[in-house]
């Protein structure tokens, strides 16, 4: 389970003078201590604190906040923590977020140099349970100046494994129907998917093919590894393909995982003309924008050439009435 520990900061943006790193700190209940992230399984009804060291390790004095939360699958399958939504799928289930006890978000403001230690309280379910109830401790905090015109942030996300008794609890996915999406004019398919049980599904691979219902022909194949769902998530999964011209298409996406049983999804779709030329017009005014782009720059090129040319012709020529005047 080594995968859900996972402390490698999350940037958007330039660095700066900014800068923070957190360390867990492990309760006496942890079943595992070599790892980097809380593995616990505990009697019904116990309360037991999780407890995170933030440390400025900037020069500057920055603002971090610590949040947690439940673990839910993203768009392109892996297991994130920043969703502040108290509940999972399905409702009757129970979550990681439903078990803090007080704020689920602190803030703590930290001088260069200095930390502090971020606590938060959970209770664990009043009867046992089988599986996994999986959350985690994520930190985000604004590192770019607040006049910079470009938005840095710094993300770190450490997992909460609570083990129930049953752990031979294997996750189900099931799918919705496929639907064709454009997202910045590259066209994608958006494919419902559920996973209802207590317990994730890591190792997972996928295997694509799109093939045209007319022609019988295959116009596009991709593969995925190491994919990762969490427990009683849903999610809309998407995976990017090639453009394609408006017609009917069929999808076979093979699915399989550790723990996860093969699946085979069969399914058809339609890329209606509206479709199609929404991406047209969206790459189109890519283009001008593009062509925009390079004009600007081939006029700065030329400005800056003639300039060049201005500056060495009369350096030149100064220096010609200089030795003529001696």
């Amino acid at each position: 389970m080594a995968f859900l520990g996972l402390g490698t900061p999350i940037v958007h943006g330039a660095s700066s003078q900014k800068s923070y790193a957190i360390n867990v700190i492990l309760p006496s209940t942890q079943m595992n201590a070599q790892l980097q992230y809380w593995q616990l399984k505990l009697p019904p009804k116990t309360e037991q604190t999780l407890q995170t060291q933030v440390i400025n390790t900037g020069k500057e004095k920055i603002t971090v906040r610590v949040q947690a939360n439940n673990a839910t699958t993203s768009t392109n399958a892996v297991v994130i923590y920043s969703s502040t939504q108290k509940d999972i799928y399905p409702r009757a289930a129970v979550s990681f977020a439903s078990l803090i006890q007080g704020p689920r978000t602190q803030s703590v403001t930290l001088d260069p140099k200095q930390s502090k230690i971020v606590t938060f309280k959970l209770r664990t379910p009043s009867k046992d349970y089988d599986g996994v109830i999986l959350g985690g401790i994520y930190t985000v905090a604004t590192v770019s100046p607040a006049d910079a015109q470009i938005r840095t942030e710094v993300a770190y996300k450490k997992s909460v494994v609570l083990q129930g008794k049953d752990m031979n609890v294997k996750p189900t996915v099931k799918f919705g129907q496929v639907q064709p999406v454009v997202q910045a004019g590259k066209l994608a398919l958006a494919l419902p998917a559920t996973n209802n049980k207590a317990m994730y599904a890591d190792g997972v691979t996928t295997d694509l093919t799109v093939t045209n219902r007319t022609t019988g022909k295959k116009v596009f194949h991709s593969a995925g590894v190491d994919l990762k769902f969490a427990p009683n998530s849903q999610w809309q999964w998407t995976f990017p393909i090639k453009n394609l011209p408006g017609g009917d298409y069929h999808l076979r996406l093979v699915t399989a995982g550790r723990i996860l049983k093969r699946q085979v999804v069969n399914q058809d779709f339609s890329i209606t003309g509206a479709q199609t030329s929404q991406m047209n017009a969206y790459n189109t005014s890519h283009q001008d924008q593009m062509k925009l782009v390079w004009i600007v720059i081939g006029i700065l090129v030329v400005v800056l050439l003639v300039a060049t040319w201005v500056y060495l012709y009369y350096r030149s020529r100064n220096r010609a009435i200089k030795r003529r005047t001696k």
